[in-house]
């Protein structure tokens, strides 16, 4: 049995459910860990964004992905995206090249969908045609015929091809629990809601019988080791990926740190890291994990003091409701994920 078949059969022991739907939003959160829900949804789904905007986390993320705090770390010129879906924040992310993160070369989309891959891939298509023809536009305009090109109009052009200076994205169908990459091919992973996905999988549906299945979330490997197993293949594939020296863990989600650090923290992860919240200040809000590998010398014991002093320099309250970009699937936040 290959790696990728193994993947795959882990997957099935998730509980059946016997509440299927064909609506976006399931009867059952253990649809989430289901390959088959998401390419349904994908097919109509254009965008959708979990756990928050790129703008509520921005100042965090460019913070981890600029390597501050010391601990071994270096600026990020290739990150993996786990679980993109829907998601804008591969573009946001490559859009950040022109910004703030200039030495970014390369984001790695990746999702378990290929209706999903297929789609965004083919919506940057788009997008890069978009921008090539308004920039080709300023360009014709700059240049009239018989109309001398003034200095204001030679600085419009040049600042309107810069729009094209963006990270390359490339997109990939790859499976969280056996990654298709090399070890230590990747300075930074991003995990925007991908783990929470399969958590849910595993979750109590709420309708008792004999599919029901509970958990002591204080003691998650005793109580359920399926879901230990899983989500330590995860992390253990994330953490194989990423360059021993600084490489950098973000983890975007819905749990509170009490019940993921015990996952993010057991034996044979040599990462270390801290965690804060972020989005409306007394309403709604997410957890920013970052974890980063420190490598030989005891670097990772130097990188939890680092994270610590990222998020604390990089935590920028949102003002704006999150919810208005929230819908009924807010009852996320109160299932036992």
């Amino acid at each position: 049995m290959t790696e990728r078949e193994a993947a795959a059969a882990a997957r099935s022991r998730a509980p059946p459910d016997e509440h299927g739907s064909n609506d976006v939003v399931p009867k059952s959160t253990r649809d989430y860990s289901r390959i088959e829900y998401w390419d349904r949804r994908f097919e109509t789904e254009e965008e959708y964004e979990w756990c928050g905007r790129f703008e509520d986390f921005r100042g965090l993320l460019v913070a981890a992905l600029k390597g501050e705090g010391g601990g071994g770390a270096s600026p990020a010129k290739r990150v993996l995206v786990l679980g993109s879906g829907t998601s804008r924040l591969p573009f946001d992310l490559a859009a950040e090249k022109e910004m703030l993160l200039p030495w970014l070369e390369e984001v790695v989309a990746t999702d378990l969908s290929t209706v999903a891959v297929e789609k965004m891939a083919a919506k940057m298509l788009r997008e890069e045609a978009e921008r090539e023809g308004e920039e080709g536009e300023e360009e014709r305009e700059g240049n009239g015929e018989g109309e001398e090109e003034t200095a204001e109009k030679k600085g419009k052009r040049k600042t309107k091809s810069k729009s094209g200076n963006r990270a390359r994205i490339t997109w990939q169908v790859a499976d969280m629990l056996s990654l298709p990459f090399p070890d230590a091919s990747f300075d930074a992973v991003i995990d925007k809601g991908c783990l929470d996905a399969l958590f849910a999988g595993f979750g109590s549906s709420g309708g008792g019988g004999e599919n029901e299945q509970r958990f002591d979330k204080w003691r998650p490997r005793e109580t359920a080791p399926a879901l230990w197993d899983l989500a330590q293949r995860a992390l253990r594939e994330s953490h194989r990926v990423l360059r021993p020296e600084g490489g950098c863990y973000v983890q975007v989600s819905f749990e509170q740190p009490h019940f993921r650090r015990p996952f993010l923290d057991a034996p044979g992860l040599s990462w270390l890291g801290a965690e804060t919240a972020f989005g409306e200040e007394g309403g709604l809000q997410f957890l920013f994990y970052l974890r980063r590998r420190g490598g030989e010398g005891g670097g990772a014991l130097a990188s939890s003091e680092a994270a610590s002093e990222i998020l604390l320099s990089g935590y920028k309250p949102d003002d704006s409701p999150m919810h208005d970009h929230m819908d009924s699937e807010d009852f996320l936040m109160r299932t036992s994920l």
